[in-house]
């Protein structure tokens, strides 16, 4: 009889265990370096959640817990007037990290780190006025200066070759 019982009770806790499925949880950071005051939610199968406002330079963490039936999930974040749409499945780790810009929102990243952009601008040579990247010593228009070895018209070096014997 006690052997029955042991078996009833196993038999229970499993079908438990398949009815309720395994969450999967994601903990989540978000930074704001937009440098304004932006209010935050997320959407994901679970419903809509408001983070509340969000301080420039600060950061707000949040945990997501999803069914594993309910992966993979398509989630968005809704950061002021910006909106990032991602998905999260059973491969991904389970720390993510976004950074609120001011005109996009970057992530889901794995590791804390900011994403810096460069931005290319276009100079004004002090030398010649031209916009433009100016390298080196030579001045568009300007003669090339010689070293005084066998140069060409363009400033490069000649190098003397004797015939290719086979």
């Amino acid at each position: 009889m006690h052997a029955l019982s042991k078996m009833t009770l196993i038999g229970i806790v499993a079908s438990l265990m398949l009815l309720t499925g395994c969450k999967e949880t994601y903990n989540m950071t978000f930074t704001n370096v937009s440098g304004q005051v932006i209010d935050l939610a997320v959407d994901s199968p679970e419903g809509s959640d408001d983070l509340g406002s969000l301080d420039n330079g600060r950061s707000r963490k949040y945990t997501l817990k999803l069914d594993g039936d309910d992966l993979p999930a398509r989630c968005h974040v809704q950061a002021g007037g910006l909106v990032k749409d991602f998905t999260l499945d059973k491969h991904m780790k389970r720390d993510l990290f976004f950074y609120v810009e001011e005109r996009t929102i970057v992530g889901p990243l794995d590791k804390n780190t900011r994403v810096d952009r460069t931005v290319n601008e276009k100079h004004k040579s002090i030398k010649t006025g031209n916009q433009g990247v100016v390298t080196g010593d030579k001045v568009p228009g300007e003669a090339p200066k010689s070293d005084g070895g066998n140069t060409g018209g363009g400033g490069e070096r000649i190098i003397d070759q004797s015939p290719v014997i086979d």
